[in-house]
């Protein structure tokens, strides 16, 4: 009979210690319409592992200490707050859209920049893995001196590894300057999602809104959501040899923690050329 009561304490006890130590849930959510933000990133500052919510703005968190954290998601303000066993839902304030509302002409005829002019002179010849500590990142140059050219889509040669598979990235669109190599303003001012299959075929992701495009250029940025899914983007060369003025490659290696205004830094600029483009409305060229 002692027996069993002993037996019976230590389970107890094993479960308090597993509620006291183990993992808790935490909802990442808009302050506005309190619904969930998918894939915002929680960088710990006492040194574990930064990680991203999921598609349900959920994350778990290790409760033998009430550590420090900072949250940063595209479209919302960063906030830094001490986690505790009492915290079940973070709020985050959404940034006020810094662009003007843009009212785009329907007549405006439909072009495409970046891989499209290359097309006919483009030799594939390899791929490269986006993982969760790399953005790969690709300059466009805007060719036009016009200031009525608004980007629509975006258009990419980017796949996941396994057939039937679907995987999360999130784009990235900055105003960049060649000559410093600096990231200047975010362009896309929403938490932008898509899915990404396994087709070979150039993939469309269409932007909930008309951005102006910048005379500097545009540098588009693919940040992959869904580590266990290996994503590839396809890169190649010109065969004609000549100096390639559309495009400039670069690898991106995310901050901690990530703000609204610069998620990475430069590390790598290749000579490859990224199959990479975007739709634009308006006329580039007389």
């Amino acid at each position: 009979m002692n027996n069993y009561f002993y037996y019976i304490i230590v389970v107890l006890l094993c479960f308090q210690t597993s509620n006291i130590f183990g993992q808790k849930t935490i909802v990442i959510a808009n302050a506005e319409n309190k619904t969930p933000i998918p894939y915002a990133k929680v960088v710990f500052k006492n040194g574990e592992k930064s990680k991203l919510s999921d598609q349900e703005g959920k994350f778990k968190f290790n409760q033998k200490a009430d550590p420090i954290i900072a949250i940063g998601c595209p479209g919302f303000h960063l906030k830094e707050i001490r986690l505790s066993t009492k915290t079940d839902t973070i709020f985050l304030n959404p940034i006020e859209n810094q662009l003007e509302e843009v009212v785009v002409n329907a007549k405006l005829e439909e072009n495409e920049i970046g891989y499209h002019n290359l097309r006919k002179s483009f030799l594939p010849t390899y791929r490269f893995r986006i993982n969760q500590n790399t953005f790969v990142s690709v300059y466009i140059e805007n060719a036009s001196d016009k200031n009525n050219i608004f980007i629509k889509s975006v258009i990419a040669k980017i796949k996941t590894k396994h057939n039937g598979e679907k995987a999360k990235i999130r784009i990235h669109l900055y105003e960049f300057d060649t000559n410093t190599k600096k990231l200047k303003q975010s362009l896309l001012q929403q938490n932008s999602i898509f899915t990404v299959d396994s087709g070979n075929g150039l993939k469309t992701f269409e932007l909930e809104q008309k951005i102006p495009l910048p005379k500097s250029g545009v540098l588009v940025c693919f940040e992959a959501l869904t580590p266990e899914k290996e994503i590839f983007m396809r890169y190649g060369v010109n065969k004609s040899n000549e100096t390639n003025v559309n495009y400039h490659v670069f690898s991106k290696r995310i901050e901690k923690p990530v703000d609204k205004t610069r998620a990475f830094e430069l590390q790598r600029e290749t000579k490859y050329m990224g199959m990479v483009g975007l739709k634009v409305l308006g006329k580039i060229d007389d």
